[in-house]
């Protein structure tokens, strides 16, 4: 299990794996704690607004998959201010006439 665990890993995820040192896990279960001790911190955190600027509209990513990404995420962000919160999914947008409207139009 433990020579497939890398095929099904990719970005990040596969990054970490071959940065881990030769020989010092033995067991998959070692190999999974080590990944889940790893990457569990990041996925259990709580977001802040500040958080929220630094998303932004993929080059080719529709508005509405932007969104959704960006409702995901404020979810994850408790007491964060609605002024804030709109500051950064205006700010998270790329160039196009939707954009322009909601600058132009307080």
């Amino acid at each position: 299990m433990c020579l497939l665990f890398p095929s099904t890993l990719s970005g990040a995820a596969l990054n970490w794996f071959y940065m881990l040192n030769p020989r010092t896990i033995n067991t998959f279960d070692s190999l999974k704690q080590a990944f889940l001790d790893h990457f569990m911190i990041q996925t259990d955190r709580l977001y802040s607004a500040d958080d929220l600027y630094m998303l932004r509209q993929g080059e080719d990513e529709p508005l509405r998959e932007y969104a959704a990404r960006f409702s995901h995420e404020y979810s994850r962000c408790p007491n964060t201010d609605d002024r804030a919160t709109f500051g950064a999914f205006k700010s998270g947008h790329r160039e196009s006439n939707f954009r322009y409207l909601v600058h132009s139009n307080p």
